[in-house]
């Protein structure tokens, strides 16, 4: 049962304080400076679906070239981007005061973390502030709340990075006076790619990490990328992207959907339906600085 609080502001930012079960939770957008090293990419935001089709087309082509033909020298990111962020504090902390940050994957944003709502078997928040633990989750940028930057310049793994970095240090620094004396990381698909890197390029920023959704093996990317059926966001639902630029992208459709994320008879079947259609306004940009990781 959810039990809305004041108002109040932090930071500049609109706060709102929500009690949960188990704890309160408090969404804060959050200025997030960072300087990243972004690569220069000799890419044109499509003009149209045909183009779009095209590049992802002879990307994941096993005899692609297309990387080393678009990609060019590091070019630094120095900007301050608005990242929407939801706190989550429970009432009985563990010893260890333990809090987890959360980074979801593409095609979701931070409604990944409590899917279903109050209650449901899905909600990881919910799991986490039970177990004791605090968890901050987030929209990463170019989806939900948080900022939509030009999507090949600016909205590169890079970026992204070096905001997931500023975020832990956000947890050391005792917001809103909490004291957490345990960091451990928790990524799903693409933010368990951002937690590795984040552990590989600065060390010893988080105590612990959990990577779901996510092999080590190679050769899986393409297929798994051809799949997805990429389509520009706006075209493809322009009623909820249509303010987007083309450079930004979301899955064709359900069954596009299911052949990325769920394999049949693995899943609840009105689950499935409802997580992919209700995809939130998380559409991907054109993130091809992935490739240099």
């Amino acid at each position: 049962m959810f039990a809305l609080l004041p108002f109040f502001t932090v930071l500049g930012s609109v706060c709102l304080t929500t009690a949960v079960s188990n704890g309160n939770c408090f969404d804060t957008v959050l200025p997030i400076s960072i300087t990243a090293n972004n690569i220069e990419l000799k890419l044109s935001a499509p003009r149209n679906q045909q183009e779009l089709t095209d590049i992802w087309t002879r990307a994941t082509s096993l005899t692609s070239n297309v990387t080393a033909e678009i990609i060019g020298g590091a070019v630094t990111n120095k900007a301050t981007y608005k990242i929407w962020t939801q706190l989550c504090v429970p009432s009985k902390p563990d010893a260890a005061r333990t809090v987890e940050f959360a980074v979801h994957g593409v095609g979701f944003d931070h409604t990944y973390w409590s899917f279903g709502g109050p209650g449901s078997k899905y909600n990881y928040v919910e799991a986490a502030l039970k177990a004791g633990h605090a968890i901050l989750i987030y929209d990463r940028l170019g989806t939900g709340q948080s900022d939509k930057p030009e999507g090949i310049s600016k909205l590169q793994f890079p970026t992204e990075l070096e905001i997931a970095s500023e975020l832990v240090k956000y947890l050391r620094a005792e917001p809103r006076g909490n004291q957490f004396n345990r960091v451990v990381g928790i990524g799903h698909s693409f933010g368990s790619v951002t937690l590795l890197s984040l552990v590989g390029k600065y060390g010893n920023v988080l105590d612990a990490a959990i990577l779901t959704g996510f092999t080590a093996g190679g050769g899986l990317g393409l297929t798994a990328f051809a799949a997805v059926g990429w389509t520009i966001a706006a075209q493809q639902n322009p009623k909820r992207f249509g303010s987007l630029p083309t450079s930004y992208m979301t899955t064709e459709g359900i069954s596009n959907s299911q052949s990325f994320f769920f394999r049949y008879g693995n899943y609840e079947t009105a689950t499935w339906r409802k997580c992919v259609l209700r995809t939130p306004s998380d559409t991907r940009a054109v993130v091809w600085g992935c490739e240099s990781i």
